[in-house]
């Protein structure tokens, strides 16, 4: 018998689960607040421009990227992963800064329901074609 797919279990083979987030989330990037990482890595707060992490979402393992970018470049993208547990990638363009743990949850709330919205048409998308979600930062 096929064992049932468990994405909270599947990002914890990643990393720690982010305890401080609204959301399941293993960060991939340290955030400019984590002065004791930072300082182990030799990076400052400002060198934190990004923040990579996977999410976990109603039973489904998405990856995130978050950029900090210049004001006419923002935007989120979807793009349609290669297998239902695995389910897309999301890029979220802001101009928030620093990237903190804050801005991920407030992004992800914008997300939850924009895939909840559309659930159904998520599975007639082309994997190779991301689609724009919004042009405004989500990230505030």
């Amino acid at each position: 018998m096929q064992q049932k797919f468990d994405a909270i279990k599947a990002i914890k083979e990643c990393g720690e689960l982010e305890t401080a987030s609204r959301h399941k989330v293993v960060l991939l990037s340290p955030l400019s607040n984590e002065s004791k990482l930072l300082e182990s890595l030799s990076l400052s707060p400002g060198d934190c421009r990004s923040c990579d992490l996977y999410w976990a979402h109603q039973n489904k393992v998405y990856f995130v990227g978050i950029e900090l970018v210049e004001s006419e470049s923002l935007r989120t993208t979807y793009s349609q992963g290669m297998t239902d547990e695995h389910r897309g990638r999301i890029s979220v363009f802001t101009e928030v800064s620093p990237i903190t743990l804050e801005g991920i949850d407030r992004a992800l709330d914008y997300m939850a329901v924009w895939l909840e919205q559309r659930c159904f048409s998520l599975n007639q998308m082309n994997p190779e074609h991301p689609v724009i979600v919004t042009n405004i930062d989500i990230c505030k």
